[in-house]
C-alpha cells in the first residue's frame, strides 16, 4: 500500500473509532440516568419530568426546552454532506463530520442555555484535476432559548432563540465569520398522534463586516408510531448570500425512544434546486440528565 492510501485508510480508522466510542459513551451515560431524581418521595421543580423534546433531527428547532436543573445532550454521531449536482466549472464537494454535540442546561421552567460544539470534519473538494481536502474541528455556537408558551401544557409551542456563532472551526472547514441570529419555533399536536411544526429564522453574517442578511423558513410534520417511534417529513427554504435567491431541501427521518431519557434517530436531507446540498445522511443520540 503506497504511504497516500495509508494514510487516508489510518483517517478512515480514526473516524469509525470515534463513532463507536460516541455511541458507546453516550449510551452507557443514558441507560445508567435514572428518569427522575432518587428517592420516590423527592419533590421534583415543575417540569421535572417533561416529556424529552430535542432541536434534532429536523432542521426545524423545537420550542420547548429542557426542564429546569436537568442536562440534555444532543449529539450528532455522524453525519454527511454530498453535493455532486454543479454547474460547469464549479467543484464538487464532500463534506463528513463526527462526534458534533448540542449541550443544554434547564435555567428555569422556560429557559434553557446551549452550546453547540461542530464536531470533527473533513472536507474534500473536486474541480477537473485539481483536489482539496482540509480537516479539523468546527465553529462554536451559543444560544439561548425561551419558551414564551406550552411547555408543558396546551396543543401549541412557541419560542425564541437568539444564537451567536463563534468562528472557532479551522480555515475552509468553519464558516470563516461570526453570525447572530434569531429563530422561532412553533408546534402544533393538531391530532392524536400527528404533529406539525415551523421555524422562521434570520442571520446577520459577519456582523463587524460588510454584513449579510440571511433568512431560513421550514416546515415539518410528524407522526408516532406507537409509544417509541416518531417519524417525520419536512421542506426548507433558505437564502444566506442576502441575494433573496432561496435553496430548497426535502427531508424525512425518524426517532426511537430507548428509555424516557435517551433518544436514537437518523433521516435523509435532499436538494431539490441546483445549489441545495445533493443529499445529506445523519444519525444522532440524545441524553438527557
Amino acid at each position: 500500500m503506497n504511504p497516500l492510501a495509508r494514510f487516508v485508510s489510518g483517517r478512515e480508522r480514526l473516524w469509525q473509532w470515534g463513532l463507536r466510542a460516541s455511541v458507546s459513551v453516550l449510551l452507557a451515560l443514558g441507560l445508567a440516568t435514572p428518569s427522575r431524581a432518587d428517592g420516590p418521595g423527592k419533590a421534583q421543580p415543575p417540569g421535572f419530568d417533561r416529556e424529552l423534546s430535542t432541536d434534532r433531527p429536523d432542521v426545524t428547532e423545537s420550542p420547548r426546552t429542557v426542564p429546569r436543573g436537568r442536562v440534555q445532550i444532543e449529539g450528532a454521531l455522524a453525519g454527511a454532506a454530498f453535493d455532486r449536482w454543479r454547474g460547469p466549472g464549479e467543484p464538487r464537494s464532500d463534506r463528513y463530520e463526527v462526534g458534533g454535540f448540542n449541550a443544554k442546561l434547564g435555567i428555569t421552567n422556560h429557559i434553557d442555555f446551549q452550546a453547540v460544539f461542530a464536531g470533527w470534519t473533513v472536507v474534500r473538494e473536486a474541480s477537473g484535476t485539481e483536489r482539496r481536502r482540509e480537516e479539523g474541528a468546527g465553529d462554536l455556537s451559543v444560544r439561548l432559548k425561551w419558551n414564551l408558551w406550552g411547555n408543558d401544557e396546551g396543543a401549541t409551542a412557541l419560542a425564541l432563540l437568539p444564537y451567536g456563532v463563534i468562528p472557532s472551526g479551522k480555515d475552509g472547514v468553519g464558516a470563516g465569520t461570526s453570525t447572530l441570529g434569531l429563530a422561532i419555533p412553533f408546534a402544533w399536536d393538531f391530532a392524536e398522534g400527528w404533529s406539525a411544526a415551523t421555524m422562521a429564522e434570520f442571520a446577520w453574517t459577519d456582523p463587524g463586516g460588510e454584513g449579510t442578511v440571511g433568512w431560513l423558513q421550514s416546515a415539518s410534520i410528524g407522526r408516532d408510531i406507537g409509544r417509541d417511534v416518531g417519524i417525520y417529513v419536512e421542506l426548507v427554504f433558505e437564502c444566506t448570500d442576502g441575494t433573496g435567491s432561496a435553496t430548497a431541501s426535502a427531508g424525512a427521518g425518524g426517532t426511537y425512544a430507548i428509555s424516557d431519557d435517551v433518544q436514537l434517530d437518523g433521516g435523509m436531507n435532499f436538494g431539490l434546486t441546483r445549489d441545495a446540498v445533493d443529499w445529506n445522511p445523519f444519525l444522532g443520540l440524545t441524553v438527557r440528565f
